[in-house]
């Protein structure tokens, strides 16, 4: 559990003090988000409440699905008629006028729809058919004529989409071969001018094929290998505005639109916009200038939201490269390899500045103090000399050690030797000193004792502070009066000890 709420802590000094663009990348990114947010709600939205919710409102609603994978599937056509609608069908289908729905009169109505959908009409919304089974209904069979009961009928369809491209009228057919559309075709005959048809098409298609949005009726999202469209129509058979006219564009494949080929433009916008950047202040060794990097994250939250919402690939396509190659040069101004520590803190008083990035001497450093120069020198030097046990040159020809002094030998040195007894009296020691004849004559001049001379006065030493670098961290020591001009010996990084 604790891993669901573990978040890493950043290092301590690694984001840089404020520069005078943040305005600019926090209102970016402000409107990246906003951005973002209005293409999600005016697409996204749409297709999941019309997809989802109940279709009514008209007098014939007509429902229509596709479900179809790599061009090939199956769908459903949905007819619910409103209890007066409803109505008028059970009477068209009522042979014997008895005012009772049965079986036997309900299946010439079954088959008629069959018929009509496989081998009349063959090709529905560019789709091919290939087999119509009825799957349900309500309200139609067993039921009185002038029940206030709502109808609904329900049939399942197979087939493919048509082997080449074409504009699709995803509402208001007509069939020229009937001389009615497909609300007609479930009303068992003619849609008089005053009931009013309500008719939502829901398209879920996976696969190459591209579908484009053409009227404002259609509503399309964009998901990693398909489509999501649902395009609704509102109308009365005698006002049908715009019938016939294409909502939807059908492409078998599409080197700008197709839902494969557009993550390519987004891995590059991510890889050389997002991470790119992120590289370039991981190599340039400089602290993280956050609003910059956020800004760039929510700009490519915006081109995702444009991928999901369908717009037009080559949109996405110029998008996601300018965005790439824009925030890569905007890298390379915000992490210049050779910036100066106080670079991104013109114009700031100095009490606003980092204290992390300030030069400043160190004292009571817990880590280990490097060694001295000629020390390490003279223990270089010692090495050519040392051999151990394991040194094949000393196993294969020792060293000969020197002989200690024997007995003989020390007794032909006693008669060299000389005690203290044989000296002359002039030279043998006493603890009390030795003494002086008295001499006659005067006595001798005194003499002067001599003079040492003055030493020459100590040059003042310089003095020496031990620094610590805030952008590697390295320990050095640095040499002369403050203010001093420090270059850290590691990363090269230059500042002012005050």
């Amino acid at each position: 559990m604790r891993l669901l709420f573990w978040r890493r802590e950043k290092e301590a000094g690694s984001r840089a003090p404020p520069t005078p663009y943040d305005r600019w990348f926090v209102w970016g990114r402000i409107g990246a988000l906003l951005g973002a947010l209005i293409l999600l709600a005016a697409s996204v939205a749409p297709v999941g409440l019309g997809g989802t919710a109940p279709n009514e409102g008209g007098d014939i609603n007509v429902t229509v699905e596709f479900y179809t994978a790599f061009e090939k599937g199956g769908g459903f056509i949905t007819w619910d008629f409103a209890p007066s609608a409803a109505q008028t069908l059970r009477a068209r289908i009522d042979l014997n006028r008895d005012g009772l729905i049965t079986d036997d009169e309900l299946r010439p109505y079954s088959e008629n729809i069959e018929f009509t959908l496989e081998r009349t009409v063959a090709v529905f919304r560019h789709f091919e058919i290939a087999g119509v089974q009825p799957q349900g209904q309500r309200g139609i069979n067993v039921e009185a004529v002038n029940s206030s009961q709502p109808a609904h009928f329900q049939v399942k369809f197979a087939g493919q989409w048509a082997e080449s491209d074409g504009d699709i009228a995803m509402s208001s057919d007509f069939f020229p071969s009937l001389g009615y559309g497909l609300a007609a075709i479930g009303y068992n005959g003619t849609v008089s001018n005053g009931e009013r048809i309500h008719e939502r098409t829901v398209l879920i298609a996976g696969g190459l094929a591209t579908f484009t949005a053409y009227s404002g009726n259609a509503r399309v999202v964009r998901v990693p290998g398909g489509t999501i469209a649902v395009v609704t129509h509102d109308y009365t058979q005698g006002s049908a505005s715009g019938a016939g006219t294409p909502d939807l564009r059908y492409e078998r494949f599409s080197g700008l639109s197709s839902s494969f080929l557009l993550l390519a433009p987004l891995a590059i916008a991510y890889f050389i916009g997002v991470a790119g950047a992120r590289r370039e202040r991981d190599a340039t060794r400089q602290p993280m200038v956050e609003p910059f990097h956020r800004a760039l994250s929510a700009g490519f939250l915006l081109l995702l939201a444009a991928y999901f919402a369908a717009v037009p690939g080559v949109v996405v396509w110029i998008a996601c490269v300018g965005f790439a190659v824009g925030a890569l040069f905007m890298a390379y101004r915000v992490y210049p390899a050779d910036r100066r520590p106080d670079e991104l803190e013109v114009g700031l008083p100095r009490a606003a500045r980092a204290a992390a990035d300030e030069w400043s001497p160190v004292e009571g450093v817990e880590e280990e103090a490097p060694a001295n120069p000629a020390a390490m020198a003279q223990a270089v030097a010692l090495l050519d000399k040392a051999h151990g046990p394991l040194d094949p040159k000393s196993s294969r020809e020792p060293s000969l050690q020197p002989v200690p002094a024997t007995l003989a030998t020390a007794r032909q040195m006693l008669p060299k030797a000389v005690s203290p007894l044989d000296l002359p009296d002039g030279d043998t020691p006493r603890p009390d000193g030795r003494l002086v004849p008295a001499r006659s004559g005067p006595p001798p001049p005194p003499t002067a004792k001599p003079v040492a001379p003055a030493r020459a006065p100590a040059a003042p030493a310089v003095p020496t502070t031990r620094v610590r670098c805030p952008g590697c961290k390295h320990y050095f020591e640095a040499q002369g009066a403050r203010p001093l001009s420090v270059t850290c010996p590691h990363c090269g990084r230059r500042g002012v000890l005050r």
